[in-house]
């Protein structure tokens, strides 16, 4: 088992070792993560896409996402506009 991190650890052969070594061990790491400010869920901020990775449409319980999913269901199931300033008790 290895103890320690080291940049060695997910290079399982020598052709891994090569493109790493060779190619990608000094160009930059870029996040791709997608990330909400807590203010902005505060104040109801309106998104016009919405990406929630590594979630099903049972979204996490947090009253934002439960409101955004049902917006998409009023807008696109039902044709109508939902409320701007719904919020939950």
């Amino acid at each position: 088992m290895i103890n320690s991190f080291s940049e060695e650890l997910f290079l399982t052969n020598e052709t891994g070792r090569m493109l790493y070594h060779r190619y990608a061990e000094h160009l930059p790491i870029i996040d791709y993560h997608c990330h909400l400010q807590p203010s902005e869920i505060l104040e109801n901020k309106e998104f016009d896409f919405l990406i929630l990775p590594r979630t099903n449409h049972n979204v996490p319980a947090n009253p934002y996402f439960i409101r955004k999913k049902m917006d998409y269901f009023v807008k696109h199931l039902l044709g109508e506009e939902p409320p701007k300033s719904f919020e939950f008790e």
